[in-house]
């Protein structure tokens, strides 16, 4: 549904974290706004568990770590980032952040 005019330039960069992964940093932060304000709130497991359930990145990037989406008529880069275990430390971030950033910025640069 996008205009071709973006998808051409577009690029696609998907953090990969397990869904259980995701739905403990989800009550981590939780835990921590709570902390702060009455007001916090989050999503119920059952509607996290229902919208979630299904992840197709796999089927979609037919398990590659990096490569092409066929877009219509058009081919998308893309790259999938590895973003666990969690991590805070600058330096592994980087490391994690410039690897999938660089192999997206090869994939990009291609004529």
């Amino acid at each position: 549904m996008l205009d071709p005019r973006i998808l051409e330039r577009a690029a696609v960069f998907y953090i990969h974290v397990s869904r259980e992964e995701s739905w403990r940093r989800n009550v981590a932060r939780y835990q921590e706004k709570l902390r702060h304000s009455l007001l916090a709130h989050m999503v119920p497991r059952e509607t996290y568990d229902f919208f979630y359930d299904v992840n197709d990145w796999e089927e979609l990037t037919g398990g590659e770590p990096s490569g092409w989406l066929d877009v219509g008529a058009l081919r998308v880069p893309f790259v999938t980032m590895n973003n666990e275990p969690e991590s805070t430390d600058p330096a592994v971030l980087e490391e994690r952040y410039a690897s999938a950033l660089g192999t997206l910025w090869a994939l990009r640069s291609q004529p």
